[in-house]
């Protein structure tokens, strides 16, 4: 009988053990941290989508939980991936001048020869009717082509249009116009047969990620997002440092890690702010995202309306 107990009680500590650490494991006040991540982009279907260090594609829920990795070994460094077709997930190999269709689990479903359209081409979107888009740097041109190689449309030397030495980094169509962010730290809004509409520079603003209908930058005051529909300029403040102290629902050790070293706003998606230092990106999800107005002494989230 003595033994029993024993066993008993030695059986109910190994449960109590198990289920704390399995609580433990599981915080629900800890930050996502992306390791050497070289590119992450939003799908239109609510998952992430990123290019690492070692080339992996990887794909995460809305919550960046791991969901599919893959590896295609064949081709060397992934330039870039883009995520808008929520069937088709298309990566551009710049080296290998090639263009990569998988569909949303990642697994190979064909790819695209670029070399009948070019060959040194330094930025690639898919466009609002799910063509392909590339900048041509040797022609300084935009390319319009479809899923078999075949140019659809293309303009003229854009230098020649802009006036401007342009080396495209970004591009971005949103429908009624392409939006070019150049190494010039330059944006351009061109019509989409190539017409200037439009110029900014963005001094000493950093450039984040294109939207919808515009726009993301930040600069030590603030993010900001800059409005071009109908060539129209107007700035909305996301949030300002001189009037917030912004905090994460999350660790001290944790926060104190955003605060000092996640200085750069990598993406802004519809639900979540990501930073980055370079080597490493964090996901802060806007409802963790805490506002504190010094003047007002009133906290709100970054997702609701300051309360007056």
């Amino acid at each position: 009988m003595k033994y029993f107990q024993k066993y008993r009680l030695l059986l109910a500590l190994c449960f109590t053990l198990l289920f704390a650490n399995t609580f433990a494991a599981q915080p629900t006040d800890s930050l996502i941290f992306l390791k050497n991540c070289k590119q992450l982009v939003a799908g239109a279907n609510g998952n992430y989508y990123s290019v690492n260090t070692n080339n992996d594609i990887l794909k995460y829920d809305s919550s960046l939980k791991k969901l599919f990795t893959q590896h295609y070994k064949s081709f060397g460094a992934a330039a870039n991936i883009d995520a808008s077709n929520p069937f088709d997930v298309s990566i551009f190999y710049a080296d290998d001048n090639i263009i990569l269709i998988t569909d949303n689990n990642l697994t190979y479903k064909f790819q695209i020869d670029l070399n009948a359209i070019g060959q040194n081409f330094s930025a690639f979107a898919k466009s609002y009717d799910n063509e392909f888009l590339l900048f041509d740097a040797n022609l300084k041109k935009i390319v319009k082509f479809n899923a078999k190689g075949e140019i659809i449309k293309q303009t003229n030397n854009l230098e020649q249009t802009t006036g401007d030495k342009l080396q495209a980094k970004v591009l971005y169509d949103n429908g009624q116009s392409i939006l070019v962010f150049d190494d010039k730290n330059m944006i351009y809004n061109f019509d989409l047969n190539g017409r200037l509409l439009k110029k900014w520079g963005l001094k000493e603003k950093h450039f984040i990620n294109f939207s919808k209908e515009g726009y993301y930058t930040s600069d030590t005051n603030g993010v900001y997002h800059i409005n071009t529909q109908d060539l129209a300029t107007k700035t909305d403040t996301v949030f300002q440092f001189s009037r917030y102290n912004y905090k994460s629902l999350q660790t001290a050790r944790e926060q104190s890690r955003i605060n000092n070293n996640y200085k750069s706003y990598y993406l802004i998606a519809e639900n979540s702010l990501f930073l980055g230092t370079g080597s490493e990106i964090v996901q802060v999800p806007f409802s963790f995202v805490i506002l504190y107005n010094k003047s007002l002494n009133t906290f709100r989230r970054l997702n609701e309306e300051e309360k007056k």
